[in-house]
């Protein structure tokens, strides 16, 4: 039993890694998670254990979900909108995942989100280098 719904749960740990890193390295750790859930969802597919394939992916589902919850339509512009369509893509390609135990799909998923992760560590990098130098001035 949960102590939150999968969604607020998410929403909840989205808090709680914005209150103690800043948001670019909070995104960043919410991502690794959701590729970490997504290698347990495939492990536990290939080895039939149906279980450890629906808690996994629900967890991938709540990272992911938490994260498309946080866009800032009214500042994000068209960055915003790409979030948007990405997010709800990945939140459908890990439900028909999860349907139909689909190591495939959730290869796919994985390598999507790693690149994802990839810009998004070299976008943590570049502000954290930038903060840097500011504050050498």
């Amino acid at each position: 039993m949960h102590a939150y719904p999968p969604r607020q749960g998410a929403m909840a740990a989205y808090q709680t890694a914005r209150e103690t890193v800043d948001a670019g390295t909070a995104i960043v750790l919410l991502y690794e998670g959701a590729i970490r859930r997504l290698y347990e969802a495939r492990k536990a597919i290939l080895e039939g254990k149906i279980e450890e394939r629906y808690h996994s992916t629900m967890k991938a589902y709540a990272i992911i979900s938490g994260l498309h919850s946080q866009i800032d339509f009214n500042n994000g512009g068209e960055i915003a909108k790409q979030l948007d369509i990405f997010y709800s893509y990945i939140l459908q390609r890990i439900t028909i995942m999860n349907v139909k135990e689909d190591v495939e799909i959730c290869n796919e998923l994985i390598n999507i989100l790693k690149k994802m992760l990839e810009s998004w560590r070299s976008i943590v990098g570049q502000m954290n280098h930038s903060n840097h130098l500011e504050m050498l001035y």
